[in-house]
């Protein structure tokens, strides 16, 4: 599922020494956040069939998870953008998006 994160032990963990709190983590709670947020966003603009939305939603939700290595539901975001306009083949995708992102989030999760 994610391609370019490869953590050691050491940078799994939720604190350094120092108390601080690790970047790793950081990063991954702001892109579960910001990408709930998008999928919110996203759902509503699916339901309302508005493309403007959907086209934004999934451009930024893409660029983000190719960030963090997420390349099969990046994929999945690129398909959606390109299939504005066809509502059956968007509520397919919608919910293949939903069940990938869920499964990155628990690996995610791992992770932290």
């Amino acid at each position: 599922m994610l391609e370019r994160w490869k953590l050691s032990e050491e940078s799994k963990t939720s604190r350094t020494e120092t108390g601080e709190t690790n970047i790793v983590v950081e990063l991954i709670d702001l892109f579960i956040k910001d990408a709930n947020n998008r999928l919110d966003a996203l759902r509503k603009s699916v339901s309302e069939s508005e493309a403007a939305p959907i086209k934004t939603e999934c451009h930024s939700l893409k660029g983000s998870s190719g960030n963090v290595g997420a390349s099969r539901l990046a994929a999945i975001l690129e398909e959606m953008e390109s299939s504005v306009g066809d509502t059956e083949r968007m509520k397919i995708l919608l919910e293949k998006l939903e069940i990938e992102f869920g499964e990155l989030v628990g690996e995610l999760d791992s992770m932290r």
